[in-house]
């Protein structure tokens, strides 16, 4: 008895294949975005969301390699169109340096504010002579703090 062949046409295998090789943009941009996620949603909740982007391309990989065993007498390299991308990608996660690029980035998007910050608490602690204290930021300025709301001033002589 044979099997059937399963017949799709190239638009069809096409998008299927860019839907599966979409699982992996969370994935890439959670590790390019990292340090601005874990400034919004603290270090508690980023592991959630590196967990749930993680079984996405997981999913998303398996769905390639299906792909790839389903629709490799039609036609071969499209079939493994979606795997090559999603092992690439892998490939780029593991051998750049996602995680410099994105202090890099989140350093250069809040530059300019943090700045003006410090120009801030400069001009009006410039008086007091106490060696470091805790200070509290305010509402507006709460995103340039990764660790919260307050920063550290240390007065250097």
């Amino acid at each position: 008895m044979k099997r059937p062949i399963i017949h799709a046409t190239v638009a069809e295998m096409a998008f299927i294949g860019v839907f599966i090789s979409a699982c992996a943009f969370p994935v890439a941009l959670f590790y390019l975005f990292n340090f601005t996620l874990m400034a919004l949603l603290s270090q508690f909740g980023t592991p959630f969301l590196w967990l749930a982007s993680s079984l996405l391309f997981g999913v998303g990989l398996l769905l390639a390699v299906g792909y790839a065993i389903i629709y490799w007498r039609n036609i071969r390299l499209l079939a493994c169109l979606p795997l090559l991308f999603l092992c690439l990608l892998l490939a780029c996660i593991q051998l750049l340096p996602l995680p410099e690029w994105s202090l890099r980035l989140e350093f250069a998007m809040k530059h300019q504010a943090r700045q003006q910050a410090a120009l801030q608490i400069q001009n009006q602690f410039l008086q007091e002579t106490d060696g470091e204290r805790l200070i509290r930021l305010p509402a507006s300025d709460c995103f340039l703090s990764a660790g919260g709301c307050e920063v550290v001033v240390k007065k250097i002589d």
